[in-house]
């Protein structure tokens, strides 16, 4: 993981003094946005085109980044504010059914994948039933290994309370994971 932050980060350089390594840095961005935004969205069709939408607009803001190491979580910033944007649109038209068509739809992949371990599919099904906040929280905590004060850069909201929705996520999971099947 690690690693591959710093390639990326190699990529950018080597792009920004004018080198042609654009398909590369595009074959990587696009697999992290794209994965963010079903973090996010959790309906494959609205993935598609948020996560177009949004490298997009990196690509096109790549050349101004003057912080090499700022471009991750700048990177998740416009990917997420892509969909919640997305989310708006969507709500407008549809009152109250865009969540839970995010959630039905995450949890119905999630069962419909049959990991080879029940341990596997109880952790998705869990994190299905997370809010968005919460989802991208933990994503970006466990799944990108960002610090909170990364996340804070990225979600906007201040330290304290990155900290607390982080360990309400924990316990929302724990809780359900703890939970008898019915």
């Amino acid at each position: 993981m690690k690693a591959e932050k710093v390639y990326t980060e190699y990529l950018l350089m080597k792009t920004q003094s004018g080198e042609d390594v654009m398909d590369e840095l595009v074959v990587i961005l696009s697999r992290k946005i794209k994965a963010y935004s079903h973090k996010i969205l959790g309906q494959h069709e609205a993935v598609e085109d948020c996560a177009q939408e949004a490298l997009l607009k990196i690509l096109n803001n790549l050349q101004r980044i003057k912080s090499i190491k700022a471009m991750h979580a700048w990177m998740y910033k416009v990917t997420h504010t892509v969909c919640l944007d997305h989310l708006r649109k969507y709500r407008d038209k549809q009152p109250n059914k865009a969540t839970d068509d995010a959630t039905d739809e995450a949890v119905d992949e999630a069962v419909t994948q049959a990991p080879t371990a029940d341990a596997v599919l109880d952790v998705k099904a869990a994190m299905a039933q997370l809010s968005q906040l919460h989802r991208a929280i933990i994503y970006l905590f466990y799944y990108e290994g960002f610090t909170v004060k990364e996340i804070t850069q990225v979600l906007n909201k201040p330290a304290g309370t990155v900290k607390y929705e982080l360990f309400r996520a924990r316990d929302l999971i724990k809780s359900f994971l703890s939970q008898e099947p019915k």
